[in-house]
């Protein structure tokens, strides 16, 4: 928007004149520092989803890392009780604790 758009009846002197172009200056001044303040804003909040994009990735793989140790730690607890029963010497049918059978 310009001052010249605006519906306002001015004299001509070179006083007015001068008055009209400081405050065209002032308001094309603050669109343009409106608009770097706005791009700022915008690269910020780009980052910041992306940051935010990464940080669910990164979950997402810490929660398959915790499922893959669980895992393990159960596949662990089951070797444990094949060696126990293997230490222990009895040839039978037994049991274990998880209702593994072993021979």
């Amino acid at each position: 928007m310009r001052v010249e758009d605006l519906d306002v009846e001015v004299s001509s002197s070179d006083y007015d004149t001068k008055c009209i172009e400081d405050i065209q200056e002032g308001y094309d001044r603050l669109v343009e520092e409106f608009l770097k303040e706005n791009k700022r804003v915008h690269a910020l909040s780009t980052r910041l989803k992306s940051s935010v994009e990464e940080k669910q990735a990164l979950h997402a793989d810490l929660m398959k890392s915790k499922a893959q140790i669980c895992g393990l730690e159960e596949e662990n607890n089951s070797m444990k009780d094949k060696v126990s029963f293997l230490e222990s010497g009895y040839h039978g049918h037994v049991k274990s604790k998880k209702g593994l059978e072993f021979k």
